[in-house]
């Protein structure tokens, strides 16, 4: 009887052991897994901020192709004006050499 009693006392005291070692092993989860928390939402403040910032980029770059497109489109208007006033002062240079010819 005595002996029974005995062995359950010792088993009594394995199981809290076995209990404080659990306990321990889940506050040290618990720390791993709030650090672990913490790096993500870390993370996800990066990730939130890098995606702001090529979402900018992205629309600075529309912005500059636009700009570039329509200096594009402006320089070549202006080529066409240069080649019509050049065609115009070629044809009065035409007119200004013939009347000299007759003229002189």
């Amino acid at each position: 009887e005595k002996r029974k009693v005995l062995q359950l006392e010792e088993k009594v005291n394995q199981l809290e052991i076995k209990q404080h070692a659990a306990e321990l092993h889940a506050a040290t989860l618990e720390q791993h897994l709030s650090h672990l928390k913490k790096e993500t939402e870390t993370a996800d403040a990066a990730r939130q901020a890098e995606h702001s910032r090529l979402t900018d980029l992205e629309a600075r770059l529309a912005d500059e192709q636009a700009r570039n497109l329509a200096a594009a489109q402006a320089a070549q208007r202006h080529s066409q004006e240069l080649k019509q006033l050049r065609a115009v002062l070629d044809a009065e240079a035409g007119l200004l050499e013939a009347v000299r010819c007759e003229v002189g």
